[in-house]
C-alpha cells in the first residue's frame, strides 16, 4: 500500500540523517526520518524527549549549528525547492518566508533590552524591507490578539501566553506558507494553552498556511492534527491519518506511547508505562531500535522493516501484523 501524494509540498523531509558532533563523541541523532507537510495541512510529530523531533524541525528551516552538527542523507525541502545544501546567508533569505517558527520558550528568543515593538519591526526590516513598519507592527499585534499598547512593552512585563502572541507575531510577519510550532504550550498554564492553540488554528486558516506541529501533548496533536508522525529513536515509524494513528495504532512503541499518555492500568493496577530505556544515539542502530523494549520482539527484528500498509494512508514499520499489535496486552 503506497502513500498517496498529489498535493503541494510546503515542506518535507526525505530519508534524511543527521548527526552532532562533540568532541570524540558522534550523536546519530536522526537515522533515515521522512515528514512531508503538504499545502494547508497541519501534521503532528510526536514522540519521546531526545526522539529527534526538535532536530527535524530546526533543519528544515536551517537553524542547526554546523559546526556541530551535519546532514548526512536525505533532502530537505521547502515551498517545493530543495534547500538540502543552502549556506547560512541562503538560509537567511528565507526564513520567515516559505517558512516560519514558533518557539517553546519565549524568553529565550526574545531580546529583553528591546522592546516588543521593535523586536517585531526587526523581523519585518529583516524580510520584507519596502513594509510600512509602524502599520505592519499594528497589523500583527492586532492579528495576534494583542493590544497596540504592547508594542512599547518589554518582555519580562508580559505574561507567558503575551510572550508567546508575540512570538507568533514575529513568525509570521513575512506571511508564511509553513508554520512550524515547536512545543508552543509547554510553558503554559492550561487555559493559555487552549487559547494559544486555538489561536493558531484560527491563523493558519487565515493566512492558508501549512502548520507542523510538534508536541508531547498526544491530546492536542490529535485534536489539532489531520496527520501524525510517530518517531522513536531518530526514526519515523509510523503515519497517517489522526483518527487511525490513535484508534488504530500498529506499531507497539505507538500503542504504549498512547496507553501511556491515557493513563490506562495494567492487569495489577499500576499505570502503564514502557519497559527499558531508550538507546543509546551514540551508536548507528541497524535494526528496529524499538526492538529490546517491544514484547513482540522476534529475529527479523535485526533488520529495520520497511514501511507497510495498516490502512488507509497509514503507514507502519514493524515486522509484526498490525492487528496482533493491536490485540497485544498493555
Amino acid at each position: 500500500m503506497m502513500e498517496i501524494r498529489n498535493k503541494p509540498v510546503a515542506g518535507e523531509l526525505d530519508g534524511v540523517e543527521i548527526q552532532y558532533h562533540g568532541g570524540r563523541n558522534v550523536v546519530h541523532a536522526v537515522q533515515g526520518a521522512s515528514v512531508r507537510i503538504e499545502a494547508g495541512q497541519t501534521v503532528g510529530v510526536v514522540g519521546e524527549s531526545g526522539s529527534g523531533k526538535s532536530t527535524i524541525a530546526r533543519a528544515l528551516l536551517g537553524l542547526l549549528d554546523p559546526d556541530r552538527s551535519s546532514l548526512v542523507a536525505g533532502r530537505l525541502v521547502l515551498d517545493g525547492k530543495d534547500v538540502s545544501r543552502l549556506t547560512p546567508k541562503e538560509w537567511q533569505k528565507i526564513r520567515g518566508n516559505p517558512a516560519a517558527m514558533v518557539f517553546q520558550d519565549p524568553l529565550t528568543y526574545l531580546n529583553p533590552v528591546m522592546s516588543v515593538g521593535k523586536q517585531i519591526a526587526e523581523s519585518i526590516r529583516l524580510h520584507d524591507p519596502k513594509a510600512d513598519r509602524k502599520a505592519r507592527v499594528a497589523e500583527l499585534l492586532e492579528l495576534v490578539k494583542l493590544p497596540q499598547t504592547v508594542a512599547k512593552s518589554y518582555p519580562d512585563e508580559l505574561s507567558g501566553g503575551m510572550r508567546q502572541r508575540v512570538l507568533m507575531a514575529i513568525a509570521l510577519a513575512c506571511r508564511p506558507k509553513l508554520l512550524i510550532a515547536d512545543e508552543p504550550t509547554t510553558a503554559l498554564d492550561v487555559t493559555t494553552q487552549a487559547e494559544i492553540m486555538e489561536l493558531l488554528a484560527d491563523l493558519q486558516q487565515k493566512m492558508h498556511m501549512a502548520m507542523l506541529l510538534i508536541s508531547h501533548d498526544l491530546g492536542l496533536v490529535a485534536s489539532m492534527c489531520e496527520k501524525v508522525y510517530v518517531m522513536y529513536a531518530g526514526r519515523t515509524i509510523e503515519w497517517g491519518p489522526a483518527a487511525e494513528i490513535f484508534h488504530r495504532p500498529s506499531h507497539p512503541y505507538t500503542r504504549g506511547l498512547i496507553a501511556a499518555a491515557e493513563g490506562r492500568r495494567t492487569k495489577d493496577g499500576r499505570f502503564s508505562t514502557i519497559g527499558g530505556d531508550v538507546p543509546d544515539m551514540r551508536n548507528r542502530i541497524k535494526g528496529c531500535p524499538f526492538a529490546p523494549r517491544c514484547g513482540l520482539r522476534h529475529d527479523a527484528c535485526s533488520e529495520m522493516p520497511e514501511a507497510k500498509g495498516a490502512g488507509p494512508g497509514h503507514m507502519v514499520r514493524c515486522h509484526a501484523d498490525p492487528a496482533v499489535v493491536r490485540a497485544q496486552e498493555i
